[in-house]
């Protein structure tokens, strides 16, 4: 900079005028003087800008490549299965163990959704250009910003200061940040594609080592009976929630019905069987149905309720797909989706069950039961006992859904006291009460919007509201939307949106950011009792139950 203008200097583009404060008058920074072979070989603003540039560039082509993997389905880990039973009296040419791994797949969508940042965190750098730049990297959106961001100011850098000491000094910092951003994106491009299997031949060498140990040991201690057995689930645990994109909402339309039902569906949800998309339906009749997708045929039927089988909730055992069911026999059952068998009855509730919703707890199963005894029943799956009994101020308990706040797992629930009340299920208590509905509460769904969990909630009042559960206020409110409305959350453009169905069969879909109604589609062909969306064959879809049948609209 000349000496006239070292007190303020404006660089005017056609887009932009930008206040440089000169460098002379920030705060001294000292260069690092143990500088790299790879460092020396960038000795000015210039080739530390390109340097920049060059690892800005590898990592939007790597951010655009996992781009085109959105929709596809990988093996994001494995479950291993390892039984063994070694016994000194039997002696036998059998193995001594057996081992399986079983490989768990997950939409790369959901895997990216459900990333976080581990690494160490980046370092502010002095806002020399008045950026206000946010250093700081927690999920995906946080990769794409900072990957452009850090480039652009490294570029002011590189193409506007002068090539001092101190300039460099920071622009080194600023490519300091870049390379965790390499690291968080080849972490996502890791991600995005199929894990390998790189314990099952280490497990079977320490089988072995312990098979050998178990024989020695029986050999040399020739009184003593020694037998051994081992039964252990060990490896990846969970199936993340699809993310379901519905870019496209004027191509969405009816493709097939499902019939089979004796009275109304209550309600459904989508799962998958290795690799083929199932869908359970919930009826009135009391029965659920299993539906194989790839053909739209019926596959099995779970009887053993007693009344109308109101709600149904995913969660997983062992590895296992398995789905609970509620009913108006005032009992849960619990089903194996492997199978197609039930593996357990859960009775505590002494009047119809409304309600359910699944969560987890350091990697254990647990479920939430809402009925119409004015309580919430907490669950562990595993051992399939009743935890805790939560009075409610509801008499009946319509709604339940469970999600994560600031790690800490929380519960919505909603009844017939025209309510929201939020509970923390670490400490089993009520923490919040949303007040804002005149009528029963109908479906609550639970969506992340930047990052931040809100809920949505429809109500007998012909209104659906978000809310923000942080200070409990109304973000939007969307009207008239009829009695019964069922609600369930997908993304459109990569942003949260909403679809609703009602009892006159209108099925809508809403903006969550722009709390805009963005599509109107044609009506179902009966009146809207649950709705579920999903990937299917790696293109969205949706399950609509209405009276009798389960259209899927694809």
């Amino acid at each position: 900079l000349s000496s006239d203008k070292r007190n303020k200097l404006i660089i005017m583009s056609a887009a932009e005028e930008v206040i440089v404060t000169p460098v002379d008058n920030v705060d001294p920074v000292k260069e690092d003087v143990s500088m790299s072979k790879e460092d020396k070989a960038f000795v000015t603003l210039d080739d530390l800008g390109d340097k920049l540039r060059a690892m800005a560039e590898k990592n939007q082509d790597m951010l655009d490549e996992i781009h085109t993997r959105l929709n596809n389905r990988v093996i994001s880990g494995y479950t291993y299965h390892i039984d063994s039973a070694l016994n000194k009296s039997e002696k036998s040419n059998a193995p001594a163990y057996t081992m399986s791994a079983t490989a768990v797949r997950n939409l790369v969508a959901s895997c990216l959704e459900a990333w976080e940042y581990t690494g160490e965190p980046l370092e502010e750098v002095f806002d020399v250009f008045n950026d206000k730049t946010d250093f700081n990297m927690k999920n995906v959106s946080d990769v794409l910003r900072l990957n452009k961001e850090l480039c652009n100011l490294g570029c002011k850098y590189a193409d506007l200061l002068s090539d001092r000491p101190r300039s460099r000094a920071g622009l080194k910092k600023i490519i300091g940040n870049m390379e965790k951003v390499v690291a968080a994106v080849e972490d996502l491009d890791r991600i995005s594609q199929d894990a390998k299997d790189d314990i099952s031949e280490e497990i079977q060498d320490e089988m072995s080592e312990v098979s050998a140990i178990f024989d020695s040991m029986s050999s040399k201690l020739s009184k003593i009976n020694l037998s051994m057995s081992v039964t252990e689930y060990v490896g990846f645990a969970g199936i993340l929630e699809d993310v379901v994109k519905i870019d496209d909402p004027d191509a969405i339309s009816k493709k097939t019905t499902l019939q089979g039902h004796e009275n109304c569906v209550s309600k459904v949800a989508f799962y998958e069987i290795n690799d083929m998309p199932c869908l359970a339906s919930a009826s009135r009749d009391g029965t659920i149905k299993i539906w194989d997708l790839t053909d739209d045929s019926e596959i099995a039927t779970l009887e053993g309720h007693e009344s109308v089988v109101s709600s149904l909730a995913k969660f997983e055992l062992e590895g296992k797909p398995c789905l609970a069911s509620g009913s108006f026999d005032h009992t849960i059952k619990l089903w194996d989706l492997t199978t197609n068998s039930l593996i357990g009855t859960l009775l505590g509730h002494t009047h119809y069950v409304y309600a359910l919703a699944s969560y987890q707890v350091d990697g254990v199963p647990y479920l939430a039961s809402g009925s119409v005894d004015s309580t919430i029943k907490l669950w562990d799956l595993e051992s399939m006992v009743l935890e805790t009994t939560m009075p409610s101020k509801a008499k009946t308990v319509f709604a339940l859904a469970a999600f994560s706040h600031d790690d800490v797992p929380y519960l919505a629930s909603g009844g017939n006291d025209d309510n929201i009340t939020l509970w923390d299920l670490e400490k089993k208590t009520a923490v919040k009460t949303l007040t804002g509905h005149s009528d029963y509460i109908r479906c609550i769904v639970s969506y992340k919007n930047n990052g931040i969990t809100h809920i949505a909630s429809s109500s007998y009042d012909g209104t659906v509201k978000l809310w923000n559960i942080n200070d409990g206020s109304v973000i939007a409110s969307f009207e008239d939307l009829g009695s019964d409305i069922a609600i369930t959350p997908f993304t459109h453009n990569n942003l949260p949106a909403l679809a609703t169905g009602n009892d006159s069969g209108a099925l809508k879909f809403y903006s969550l950011t722009e709390n805009e109604l963005v599509k109107t589609l044609e009506n179902a062909s009966g009146p809207v009792s649950t709705l579920s969306v999903f990937n299917l064959a790696n293109k969205p879809a949706m399950a609509i139950g209405t009276e009798h049948v389960v259209e899927i609209w694809e």
